[in-house]
């Protein structure tokens, strides 16, 4: 991602002769500085430095916070992401780290527009893909039991929040109410790999080379899709897996 991110900044272009993009979620959103505070606030609450005992401090919640042992840190940290609280935070933010920084400076485009924006390269070859199972380990890792109707729409609200009834309805549930024994899983990780990779990754990069269409040009792009399961663990039996 790191290495996408300085591709995707105005710098020069003799930086990268040719790219190879793998495996990139151009629609992870990264978060701004006022998720970032948010994250910190639910971080220092998990870590027993909150607010009402230091006044809002926040050099003091973070002093606080420098003293605690390395297993209350990594305590907090897991919980501060745990999609199972009553503050139900991004679940997004599972699979990225929130702060749009690069070398101190803040970046100006997140990948998917800095390529629609023609902040990215247009003039290198590129090869780039993913793998048919990208996001299934991530939905079955946050998801560990069977996904029936309820928790799959509860899923989809928690990912798309004011979007999520187009989403919805676009994607329904394949699961009815009273089917016990229903699983969602494997449906939600199927689109949710479209929404992520397939269809993300064809619109940002068509549309940069786009730009620098020419029939003069011997510019080339590849893409590549790898299908073959390399793991006996579910559910990467099936799929290629991250």
């Amino acid at each position: 991602m790191m290495c996408l991110f300085v591709f995707v900044e105005e710098l020069p272009n003799s930086l990268f002769q040719r790219a190879i993009i793998q495996s990139a979620p151009f629609t992870l959103p990264y978060h701004g500085k006022s998720d970032g505070n948010k994250e910190a606030k639910r971080f220092l609450k998990h870590i027993d430095c909150k607010d009402e005992d230091y006044n809002s401090d926040r050099e003091l919640q973070w002093e606080c916070a420098r003293n605690k042992t390395m297993e209350e840190a990594i305590r907090a940290q897991v919980l501060t992401h745990d999609v199972v609280e009553g503050e139900t935070p991004e679940l997004l933010s599972l699979a990225e780290e929130w702060s749009p920084l690069l070398d101190g400076n803040f970046l100006e485009y997140d990948l998917y527009h800095g390529f629609l924006y023609d902040s990215a390269p247009t003039d290198i070859d590129l090869i780039y893909g993913f793998t048919s199972g990208e996001a299934h380990p991530f939905i079955y890792g946050v998801f560990p039991i069977k996904m029936g109707k309820t928790l799959y729409e509860t899923a989809v609200k928690a990912i798309f929040r004011q979007d999520h009834e187009a989403v919805l309805e676009e994607f329904p549930s394949p699961c009815r109410l009273t089917q016990r024994n229903c699983d969602a899983r494997d449906y939600l990780s199927g689109w949710a790999n479209d929404y992520l990779f397939y269809c993300s990754n064809r619109k940002a990069i068509e549309s940069n080379r786009e730009i620098n269409k020419n029939p003069q040009t011997s510019i080339k792009t590849y893409k590549y899709l790898f299908t073959q399961p390399i793991s006996q663990t579910h559910p990467c039996e099936e799929y290629s897996c991250h």
